[in-house]
């Protein structure tokens, strides 16, 4: 007989997960406001400059967005290698094998800085002079913030791997602070330095990368508590480790690859609204933009669940993965249910902070049953996708990209949308419809292939564990900040 999906040994051990996960979930949530607050003061402060320059920074955000999100992956797969190392009690390795992940991103990192240097004059070889000028600009300088946003984010996610995740977020917050003194400074020319506008943008964000890594070094060299632990990150250089290379690429390049698919099938959906002209265009940004901010709940979560699903399988109990799961579909549920409907209820109001335009708003409001139908998913998405990383079981999220994104949603919604197959042409709605349809898909295979996981233990247990560490390890504890 099969053991069941969901083991709890107690309502006790059900409220101690739920309560790790939460002291996960929320430094991690309040750290991605932060970053959404980054590129809010950008656009606002660009906006006010001149259209122009609010051009060049979205045209520039267009080309930088899909290579940070290459370059992402290895970061991501950090948090699940170090958690397995921190539940394992293998402390003395987590330093190695986060200096190892600096390899395999520079080799990726080199390149895409070379193409942001050299092909968006290509790129933009008929966009008006002046935009493209300012767009090559702000690019470069974007050049620059690229590897201090990937050592960050690395030291970030190692921290959140052995359950440290304040210093980061109050790191996050201090930065989107101080990226309002530097874009008045670079950008309107405060303190006797010549305006850059648009470019100007560019070079405070590279500072103030530089300032959020020096923070966060600062920190993993000063902290007592990780001392203690005799973990000493950014502390010890190392040489390239074959092994922790090959892992590191393992779980995190399929990451990246999987993020670039999904980022580029929003692109083209982009891409074929253009057809139906600015207002559908607008609106559906509209929808876009409030969706991807209340997204924040659920990933957060499923940050929180690959740490912790991580941190159990390194103790070699694959047994208490399922209570992490059980945990993080019932607190991502009562948070996400709640938000989803007030969402929806207020969505007039939520239009109106975007446009007063009547034809966007009549376009945009009924988009947002479909915003309901993507949160209404969300938590067993989230969830179900924490655990797979937790089991750094990744490749499958690159094969579902390709299988389900681009295999299904990116032909299906042009067939939906824009031609006559399905009797007549089902504009934005249909192209929504379909998009929504394809995540839902996604969720039930997430949830599949934990199951598969969750059935077949052998694989993910540490072999040379008895018996007693396989169903009574407990991870490690977390580590005062």
């Amino acid at each position: 007989m099969s053991a069941p999906l969901f083991e709890v040994s107690s309502k006790t051990a059900l409220g101690h997960e739920i309560k790790k996960l939460l002291q996960l979930a929320v430094p991690i949530f309040i750290g991605m406001i932060s970053t959404s607050v980054l590129s809010l003061t950008d656009s606002l402060m660009s906006g006010a400059i001149g259209t122009e320059d609010l051009a060049a920074i979205s045209l520039g955000s267009v080309m930088f967005f899909p290579v940070a999100l290459f370059c992402l992956g290895v970061a991501l797969g950090i948090s699940p290698i170090t958690a397995h190392l921190y539940g394992a009690g293998r402390l003395s390795e987590i330093d190695e094998t986060v200096f190892n992940s600096l390899y395999p991103s520079l080799a990726i990192i080199i390149p895409c800085i070379l193409g942001l240097i050299f092909l968006p004059e290509l790129i933009l070889a008929d966009v008006e002079p002046a935009l493209a000028q300012k767009t090559v600009s702000y690019l470069r300088w974007m050049t620059l913030a690229l590897p201090a946003q990937q050592i960050f984010l690395i030291l970030k996610n190692a921290l959140e791997g052995v359950s440290v995740p304040v210093p980061p977020m109050l790191i996050g917050i201090f930065i989107a602070l101080l990226n309002v003194p530097a874009n008045l400074v670079f950008m309107f020319g405060y303190l006797g330095f010549p305006a850059l506008g648009s470019p100007g943008c560019g070079l405070s964000t590279a500072l103030i990368s530089w300032v959020s890594v020096a923070l966060i070094v600062l920190y993993a060299r000063k902290s007592r508590a990780l001392r203690r632990s005799g973990i000493s990150l950014a502390a010890k250089f190392f040489r390239p480790k074959g092994s922790c290379i090959r892992e590191i690429c393992k779980v995190g390049l399929p990451i990246s690859v999987a993020a670039v698919l999904e980022g580029s099938l929003f692109t083209m959906v982009g891409y074929y609204l253009t057809r139906f002209g600015s207002a559908t265009v607008a609106a559906s940004q509209i929808a876009s933009s409030v969706y991807t901010m209340a997204f924040m709940i659920p990933i957060s979560m499923s940050n929180a669940v690959a740490v912790r699903a991580g941190q159990h399988l390194g103790a070699g109990n694959t047994r208490m993965t399922k209570t992490t799961a059980l945990s993080g579909f019932i607190v991502s549920f009562v948070m996400v249910v709640p938000f989803m409907f007030l969402i929806y209820m207020n969505r007039y109001d939520i239009i109106s902070m975007f446009t007063d335009d009547p034809e966007v708003v009549a376009i945009a409001a009924p988009l947002f049953l479909f915003v309901l139908g993507y949160q209404s998913q969300d938590p067993f998405f989230g969830t179900a996708m924490g655990i797979l990383r937790g089991y750094k079981d990744t490749r499958i999220f690159m094969i579902l990209n390709v299988g389900i994104l681009w295999g299904l949603a990116v032909p299906l919604s042009y067939a939906v949308g824009l031609t006559d197959l399905t009797g007549s042409p089902r504009g934005v709605q249909g192209i929504w419809a379909v998009v929504v349809s394809c995540y839902y898909l996604m969720t039930i295979a997430f949830i599949w292939r934990d199951i598969w996981l969750f059935r077949h233990p052998e694989r993910y247990q540490r072999q040379s564990a008895p018996e007693e560490a396989r169903t009574a390890a407990k991870p490690q504890e977390k580590l005062p900040a």
